[in-house]
């Protein structure tokens, strides 16, 4: 994903090439920092990760190493964490679990399914959601390797259905 197809900076305003069908309902960001995303996953192991992540999402995973793999595994975190930020937070009955990232498309932007009670949720208020990472080098300032802006967003058809206010 290069930066001028996934982010431009217009007069320091941070703006994602593509914005998701129907009018914003909610949006969430959380910056994944990766080393500790790695000290946890050295602390408690494949454990954490079973716990966190759909089978799916971890599918090719290679557990004996902490490289590339772990950090696609925080951003899928870091996007999971912006979802329940927009929720309002975890309703009873939800886990990580409930959430399930998926692959990024040609523009970085990911779809996210919901399950369990957050699905409900999301019925309820009838919105959509998806997800990306803006890496550090492309919005955060230089000597911030380890870090990642990652977003979500819920969107709802032009039609009314979900307005909050």
């Amino acid at each position: 994903m290069s930066r001028s197809t996934a982010v431009a900076a217009v007069d320091e305003v941070l703006t994602v090439a593509r914005v998701p069908a129907g009018q914003l309902w909610g949006a969430g960001v959380d910056v994944i920092d990766h080393d500790r995303f790695a000290l946890a996953f050295r602390r408690t192991g494949p454990a954490l990760l079973r716990r966190v992540f759909d089978d799916s999402e971890r599918s090719g995973t290679d557990w004996s190493r902490d490289g590339d793999e772990l950090t696609r595994l925080g951003r899928l975190f870091g996007i999971k964490e912006s979802v329940i930020k927009i929720a309002g937070g975890l309703p009873a009955g939800a886990g990580y679990r409930s959430i399930v990232v998926g692959k990024p498309g040609d523009d970085g932007v990911r779809t996210i399914e919901l399950r369990d009670a957050l699905a409900r949720w999301a019925s309820r208020e009838q919105v959509k959601l998806v997800g990306g990472v803006l890496p550090a080098g492309q919005v955060l300032p230089t000597g911030t390797p380890h870090l990642d802006l990652c977003w979500a967003a819920a969107t709802c058809a032009e039609t009314g259905a979900g307005e909050r206010w």
